[in-house]
């Protein structure tokens, strides 16, 4: 699988991106939206659960 261009850098700690409308979308511009939301879900996931948190599926 190809992956463009990998521009995500979590110690700048941007929270959105904004697009314009007059430039084309990139898919790294929609691969480092993934990327902020994916890690601002890792944090939430950390700050719930810990190790030793036991997690029950019905």
């Amino acid at each position: 699988m190809s992956i463009s261009r990998d521009t995500f850098d979590p110690t700048k700690k941007y929270k959105r991106i904004r697009y314009h409308q007059d430039l084309e979308l990139l898919y790294s511009d929609l691969n480092e939206q993934q990327d902020i939301i994916n890690l601002d879900r890792r944090k939430i996931a950390d700050i719930l659960f810990n190790e030793d948190s036991t997690i029950m599926v019905f």
